[in-house]
């Protein structure tokens, strides 16, 4: 989990789980009321020409710079998502920086430097993937519209501080004609935010295709899904599979 001073933000930001999500991006996740009238302007916009731009805090340690540049070379390989320096014009970047967790903003806000934070200790090189995920856009898997389908959540064993982080998305959030994916990297694992570690916060209705529920491994199983995406999300058409 990451904490409210994690995000070094001083504009209300909500954080679910590793998510730092704005005012706007919270109605649109969690209201029922049409689109128009929550006057909402693209909340989970996409990087411009599927390019993030991003700058490392002179204070982010070796190891945690090491995993981050892993994971970006890692999506950069698999997908058509280019990874850039900022420059002097760049104007709207990720702010890669050390905290205690693993945490990001999700989506291209717009409005200058947006955190992605880093413990090097912490955050595996799955985890940093997940976090640039985030950052391109994309939300938890177990958080779908569809999700009591494919799971049962656990609510007794949940943590009270962390019941928000497993609240079922509205019908405004798409899956872009995807099948519901247990092994995605996005996932939650079975004993997620626990008050009971022995006992799960999530139960697959198919045991046999959630084998690997909520892995941060090297190689994801769920890598043309992934690449599916990004391809409908960024509207991009260079895509290279490879693992």
């Amino acid at each position: 989990a990451t904490t409210p001073e994690d995000s070094d933000e001083n504009d209300n930001s909500t954080v679910i789980g590793d998510m730092i999500l704005d005012d706007d991006q919270m109605k649109y996740l969690f209201s029922s009321e049409n689109l128009t009238r929550l006057a909402l302007d693209q909340p989970f916009a996409k990087w411009p020409n599927a390019t993030v731009i991003y700058s490392i805090d002179k204070k982010l340690d070796d190891k945690a710079k090491e995993i981050f540049m892993k994971a970006i070379d890692y999506i950069k390989n698999v997908s058509c998502v280019r990874f850039e320096e900022k420059n002097k014009k760049s104007k709207n970047f990720i702010l890669v920086k050390k905290g205690n967790a693993c945490s990001s903003k999700v989506g291209y806000r717009q409005k200058g430097a947006q955190p992605l934070i880093i413990n090097g200790d912490l955050c595996s090189f799955g985890s940093v993937v997940h976090e640039l995920l985030h950052s391109l856009s994309f939300l938890h898997m177990h958080t779908a519209k569809d999700r009591d389908e494919h799971i049962e959540i656990k609510w007794n064993n949940i943590r009270d501080d962390a019941k928000i982080n497993f609240k079922s998305f509205s019908a405004h959030v798409t899956m872009l004609g995807t099948d519901y994916d247990y092994n995605s990297l996005m996932h939650y694992s079975r004993i997620a935010f626990a008050k009971d570690k022995n006992l799960p916060t999530i139960v697959p209705k198919d045991l046999v295709k959630a084998k690997d529920m909520g892995q941060r491994k090297g190689k994801f199983k769920s890598l043309i899904f992934f690449l599916k995406l990004i391809l409908k999300f960024q509207q991009c058409l260079r895509v290279i599979l490879r693992d």
